[in-house]
């Protein structure tokens, strides 16, 4: 237990973006009677936006969109963030649309970012479940 303690605490403060939090949102219904699955990630981040670039996110080993988050407000281009800011990135996925089902993914999300111009990664594979969105 201690080494896994030490572990957790030298990643903690050694890696420049840290996890705190994980939930994924399945979601049904809406146009031709899709299903999807909504992931938001927070991160704090060690060091202001002049060091780290997220630069993309991969689900399942496949480019998704995302967008980036600071206090519940979507950053713009031009907008950076601060030493220690909490942000959430957002992300999702469509796996059937229309009656043409896709092989439903494990749950592996990616986010690639660049910290000091060397391309970095974390990967995310536990989520909490929130409950199923069901549209009309």
């Amino acid at each position: 237990m201690k080494i896994l303690t030490i572990a957790f605490l030298f990643f903690w403060f050694t890696s420049p973006v840290s996890l705190v939090k994980s939930t994924k949102q399945e979601w049904k219904g809406g146009q031709g009677k899709s299903e999807g699955v909504n992931y938001k990630i927070q991160v704090v981040v060690k060091k202001s936006s002049d060091f780290i670039k997220f630069t993309s996110v991969q689900i399942n080993d496949k480019e998704s969109r995302f967008k980036l988050f600071k206090n519940n407000k979507p950053l713009k281009k031009d907008e950076g963030f601060n030493k220690n800011d909490t942000i959430t990135i957002s992300t999702s996925i469509i796996y059937n649309i229309e009656g043409r089902k896709a092989i439903k993914h494990p749950d592996n999300v990616v986010i690639n970012y660049s910290y000091k111009s060397k391309n970095k990664k974390l990967e995310v594979t536990e989520f909490e479940k929130l409950k199923t969105l069901m549209y009309p």
